[in-house]
């Protein structure tokens, strides 16, 4: 039978005011229905139990003794409960207030009158270990999930009036099997305390256990499981089941026995549209419950499928009556989608997508815990959103509720991952914990649309058969509502794909360079990246990866660029945590005399770092069939050593003010790509760029595609019409530089710094992509031209040499010794009188393992450090591999006369690629304060030496002679047109009247 619509109005008031629905044959005792929830927010008595004496002492029957209270929904750092903690931590943020261990927390409550012989359960939506007391007697078992809410059975038979509730929770690491960020001190802190929403909730003996939706296939209709549970005491009975959208027109009642606990319904609507027009439904009284409920809006019209572009979804509720009028309801979101792959492609509802992700370890610097409130989560997505981002990854840990919501209302993809690191499932009764908590996980938070991935946890080491076998039985109690990976890069010292997997989570398919996902590695994990391995160029992709691979793979914890810190940002830690790493930071630098630089590090470092995502994440998508890549991480990471590593602060603040443009260049649902073999070229060399366009918009497009290289008096372009497909990477046409012929020239005979551009714009003439390149031409110089621009300067790498010329008040322009042998050239004669030589001598001409480098020397690096220093600096020296260089890119000045003929910013940019990686550079600790390299290399916080990669100063004999050093391979600098371009700068310089340098050089400088 259908009801009525003035008896679904009868049932809906019962439902909006008890979230429990009448019997249809008496829906006159609606009115009399209980309230279903009491709120338990406020405050509560409080005891701290370090030595945990409580158990034995029974803290739990009587009032808790102190008189302490405190304000729950909160954590003990919040109220300032715990030990002040006057640590000054380098290797995470630190706690004004730490407490690890027991804490009880305790309040009476009322019993209303009409709960009497009712069931009555405590939820505690989120927190750690929990042991629960009604009065005297202990509710059941602790409770230890970190991901769901604990239910605590209070009684089966509620006596009405005043009771003691007393809460025991342990947040002790060794309770938790599992590990994870949810229990680290260094992430989101390892709190004490009960957050989210806390009440009483009331049902007769027959209720909703579980609810799961279900699209099939074709996506035209959507089952729902609905899991019925009953006291032990209540013999078999019948009633009715419920299960509808909120709003709906009618409501059909499922006679069901309660001896059969599980109801399956499959909906007589489709959920897409059909060709005729169908009648709006009229709206429901949701309005009475707009905390919850509105989260979901209700659609007049069938909603389309979710997706990222269509982020509608239906509140729905299921609902149990028993003919005695006892009723109990869920109420879950649901929206049509599917999640899938073909072959290496992603798919959402049959289309292809680019995961654009980022991880998330729930790290909030104010509070140290998660956010309850969709609100607050809504803001934290945008930011996300404003970046490009479409897709989150919970490393080890699952977000709360209201972190769903709000990604179903803003159209985001989650990975949800077990707690658990390292390890899954070794260790006695580990595996069945574990999956306890998988599917507590796939019940609570299943039917939202956002969650699309779920993932056993982060670098599982475990047995891939096991591991599989756990997915084959997550996979089958949750159906087609997501897809499933045995972990995120697991057994990454021999990655290969596991058998069970429906996507590949991983830094590498393969151990070697070839099996490379991302641009960067530690040097802990060798080989390097193609970012660091280079030359550079935009030709690379991840095509080669793909071949081990038969589901889609994602690129693992991408990226990992450090940036030196912002101290600007100590002063807004205002929370339950301090930046005290930075204020340690800060005063090493300070002692090394060059605190009033960190402003310029932090800046110059950005640059590099910035500079590097940009390829890394242009490289991915150059990738035709790659599933996306997960950033590690967008914004800072305040733990494990202070990783640095976002474009945005730990705030959530962007590093440079007009980063968002920038960013978006290259990530964006629509991405223009310019593929090119090199950055460098000698006038008269024939340039030509594939340009092509990255889409994984909503839809197909006919747009234009507009190409122009700029430059000093230079200005060549050109547009076409483009059919461009979503989820393929479109080439549009080959560009040739200028005149149409591609050969660039010095304009002139100065080098030139020019910036390639491309821009997309859709039919309707709107732009919906913009990227650029910088690339530089130089004059075209021989030996001679250098032999002519050096004279009267000795240009020499023999220390002995150099020491001579000083002595004798002359020019030297010191050079480091060349790794590869050169060929040999006709020296110029050297006299006491004048030194004049050309770009070395053959007696100065050493093979590599001749050389010998000494203590004060570091190698070049040309990407910022990989995560930080001292973690993987540690991990190397363990695995004895050759260490980091650790350092994170150049500062310099442009306006320095030095760079007359060489084009520079004021930090790294690709023209310096085989300048640094041939570079052996200078400490120069010690030298006074006011000793400024011409290029100093930024080193990182933990060391912070003053590096010099190129430096002047005096030196010989009563300082009378002009030293220039450039750390730089000889070879490096005659091999590259950069790099002669570089040679003739400093030339010029050194003869002009700007060179007087004032610093007298150390000694060491002129050793060997």
């Amino acid at each position: 039978m259908k009801l009525s619509t003035l008896f679904l109005r009868t049932l809906f008031c019962a439902i909006l005011a008890a979230f429990a629905l009448c019997a249809p044959a008496t829906p006159a005792k609606a009115a009399a229905v209980p309230p279903a929830n009491l709120d338990l927010s406020g405050q509560w008595r409080f005891a701290l139990d370090p030595g945990g004496k409580g158990l034995n002492a029974r803290w739990f029957a009587a009032d808790l003794a102190g008189g302490d209270t405190i304000a729950l929904p909160g954590t003990t750092d919040i109220a300032k409960k715990g030990t002040p903690n006057s640590q000054r931590l380098t290797q995470q943020l630190t706690r004004r207030y730490k407490f690890v261990g027991k804490a009880w927390y305790q309040r009476d409550i009322t019993i209303p009158e009409a709960w009497k012989g009712r069931r009555v359960v405590l939820t505690l939506e989120r927190t750690k270990g929990t042991t629960v007391w009604f009065d005297d007697t202990q509710t059941g078992p602790q409770q230890t999930f970190l991901s769901v809410p604990h239910r605590h059975v209070l009684t089966v038979d509620a006596a009405p009036g005043k009771h003691r509730l007393t809460v025991l929770v342990d947040n002790s690491p060794r309770l938790f099997p599992a590990g994870g960020h949810m229990i680290d001190e260094d992430i989101q802190t390892n709190w004490n305390g009960i957050i989210g929403r806390i009440f009483l909730k009331q049902t007769g003996p027959v209720w909703v256990e579980r609810v799961q939706a279900k699209t099939d296939s074709q996506q035209d209709r959507v089952t729902v499981e609905v899991t019925l549970a009953k006291s032990p005491s209540l013999e078999e009975a019948n009633g009715w089941v419920f299960v509808a959208p909120w709003g709906a027109d009618e409501i059909t009642p499922h006679t069901v026995s309660f001896s059969t606990p599980t109801f399956v319904f499959t909906t007589s609507r489709p959920l897409i549209p059909a060709k005729t027009q169908r009648t709006p439904r009229r709206p429901s009284l949701m309005n009475l419950f707009k905390r919850d409920l509105n989260d979901y809006p209700i659609n007049k019209e069938v909603p389309p499928e979710w997706s990222e572009w269509q982020t509608k979804a239906e509140m729905w509720f299921a609902s149990v009556t028993t003919k005695a009028g006892d009723s109990d309801s869920k109420y879950f979101p649901f929206a049509a989608r599917q999640i899938s792959h073909t072959g290496s492609t992603l798919r959402l509802n049959g289309k292809p997508i680019f995961l654009r992700g980022k991880h998330d370890a729930l790290a909030f610097p104010l509070t140290g815990a998660p956010p309850m409130d969709k609100p607050s989560w809504l803001r934290y997505f945008a930011r996300c959103k404003e970046y490009g981002i479409n897709h989150i990854r919970y490393h080890s840990a699952c977000p709360p509720r209201a972190a769903f919501a709000a990604a179903d209302e803003l159209g985001l993809y989650i990975q949800v991952e077990n707690p658990a690191r390292g390890n899954f499932a070794r260790g006695k009764g580990k595996r069945e914990y574990q999956l306890a908590e998988a599917r507590a996980i796939l019940d609570e938070y299943g039917n939202h649309p956002s969650f699309v991935i779920y993932a056993l946890g982060n670098e599982l080491g475990d047995d891939p058969k096991q591991l599989a076998s756990i997915i084959a039985d997550l996979r089958q109690y949750d159906g087609n509502r997501r897809i499933f990976a045995t972990g995120s890069n697991n057994h990454f010292w021999r990655p290969a794909q596991q058998a069970g997997d429906d996507l590949w989570v991983t830094f590498r398919t393969a151990p070697n360079a070839a099996g490379a996902v991302r641009g960067s590695y530690s040097h802990a994990d060798l080989p390097l990246g193609h970012i660091e391995a280079g030359p550079p160029n935009t030709m690379r992709d991840f095509s080669t990866a793909l071949k081990n691979a038969t589901v889609p793979v994602i690129g693992h914890e991408v990226g990992q660029y450090q940036v030196f810190p912002n101290f600007d940002e100590i002063p807004r830690y205002t929370g339950v945590l301090e930046a005290r790493n930075f204020e340690v930071f800060r005063d090493r630098l300070n002692k090394t005399g060059m605190g009033n630089l960190w402003r310029d590090f932090f800046r110059a470092s950005f640059e590099t770092a910035l500079l590097c995502y940009k390829e890394d994440i242009e490289a991915a998508l150059r990738t035709p069939g790659f599933g996306g890549f997960q950033l590690l991480d967008l914004q800072d990471f305040q733990a494990q050593g202070t990783a640095l590593v976002g474009v945005l602060d730990a705030f959530m603040e962007p590093k440079a003010a007009d980063l968002r443009e920038r960013w978006a260049q290259f990530c964006s649902p629509t991405v223009p790509l310019a593929m090119f073999e090199k950055f460098t070229y000698n006038e008269g060399t024939v340039f030509t760029a594939d340009i092509k366009v990255a889409h994984y918009g909503e839809k197909d497009f006919k747009g234009t595609v507009t190409t122009y290289l700029v430059g000093d008096g230079l200005h060549e372009g050109r547009t076409e019409e483009v059919h461009i497909k979503r989820g393929e990477v479109t080439k549009a046409y080959t560009f040739y530089g200028p005149d149409g012929d591609g050969a660039l020239s010095a304009v002139d005979g100065l080098p030139d710094r020019l910036t390639l551009s491309v821009t997309v714009c859709d039919e309707a003439k709107n732009l919906v992509g913009k990227n650029s390149w910088v690339i530089w031409d130089y004059p075209n110089y021989i030996d001679a031209d250098l032999t002519e621009a050096f004279q009267g300067i000795l240009v020499t790498h023999d220390a002995a040499a150099a020491r001579t010329a000083l002595d004798a008040g002359k020019k030297v322009l010191l050079l480091n010794r060349p790794e590869k042998p050169l060929p040999s050239i006709t020296p110029v004669a050297l006299t006491a009188a004048e030194a004049a030589l050309s770009i070395g001598g053959v007696a100065d001409r050493l093979a590599a393992k001749d050389v010998k480098r000494t203590a004060h020397r570091i190698k070049g690096l040309f990407m910022t450090d990989f995560w930080n220093f001292p973690m993987f600096n540690s991990t190397a020296t363990r695995n004895k591999l050759p260490p980091s260089p650790g350092t994170l890119g150049i500062l310099c000045d442009p306006k320095h006369p030095l760079f007359a003929e060489f084009p520079t910013e004021f930090h790294t940019n690709w023209q310096w690629w085989n300048l640094i990686k041939g570079s052996d550079s200078f400490t120069l600790d010690g030298t006074p304060a006011d000793f400024r390299p011409i290029v100093q290399v930024i080193d990182n916080f933990a060391r912070n030496h003053k590096i010099g990669l190129i430096f002047e100063g005096c030196a010989g004999k009563d300082g009378q002679g002009q030293l220039l050093v450039c750390c730089i391979d000889e070879g490096v600098l005659r091999e590259h047109p950069e790099g002669r371009q570089l040679l003739m700068s400093m030339a010029k310089y050194m003869k002009s009247p700007a060179f007087a340098p004032k610093h007298t050089l150390p000694e060491k400088v002129l050793e060997k």
